[in-house]
């Protein structure tokens, strides 16, 4: 099963991205709320992953050194589309958009223990002079690549400079004029979304 990978470009569809990041990671794996939608949220490239119409996944993708490191984040996809061969053809597209639009070929990402051996299969590299990270219960390994030379890449970040709010605000946020944060805008449509299913009444 191939997706086609794009990048976000509208209101509706950063919403349907945020409300699969919270299907996935805070109801099905119980991340809290405040740890999955962070500052980071409006200073991200979002990445739509869609089969036909529907949206079934997302990514976020910030940029470290100017544009010479990229950090995927927040990785995921509708449990319906797992285990189908779905994620080197993700991963390509969104590594021909990093080096196409961005010209950056260095991308590393943090996984959970136990999708080590999954993403090494698919020719990423574990970067073992990074420590794992203790995050909410799980500890999380550095992966990385050299999306040209297909080797491994020397991550020169500390843990507490990947993981804290860093960058500047997107265009999208002032254009949509979107609240202070991921979370408030997710809950703000979903308010409105149950409210014209249940006939503009208030529930």
């Amino acid at each position: 099963m191939a997706l086609k990978v794009s990048v976000v470009a509208s209101k509706t569809d950063l919403y349907k991205v945020l409300r699969i990041r919270e299907r996935v990671f805070v109801q099905e794996l119980k991340v809290p709320e405040v740890l999955e939608f962070d500052a980071n949220d409006f200073r991200s490239i979002h990445f739509v992953f869609k089969e036909g119409e529907q949206v079934v996944g997302t990514a976020r993708m910030r940029f470290f050194k100017g544009q010479e490191f990229a950090k995927l984040e927040r990785l995921c996809v509708l449990p319906d589309f797992r285990g189908k061969g779905v994620l080197p053809g993700v991963m390509a597209q969104i590594q021909r958009y990093m080096m196409k639009e961005k010209g950056c070929h260095k991308l590393f990402f943090l996984c959970e223990e136990a999708l080590v051996p999954m993403w090494q299969a698919k020719g990423f590299h574990l970067i073992s002079t990074i420590a794992p990270i203790p995050v909410d219960k799980m500890n999380l390994h550095t992966m990385g690549i050299d999306t040209k030379t297909k080797g491994l890449i020397d991550v020169l970040f500390t843990p507490e400079e990947m993981l804290k709010t860093s960058g500047a605000e997107q265009p999208f946020v002032k254009a949509w004029k979107l609240p202070k944060d991921s979370l408030t805008y997710l809950k703000q449509v979903m308010m409105i979304n149950n409210t014209l299913q249940n006939g503009g009444r208030d529930s």
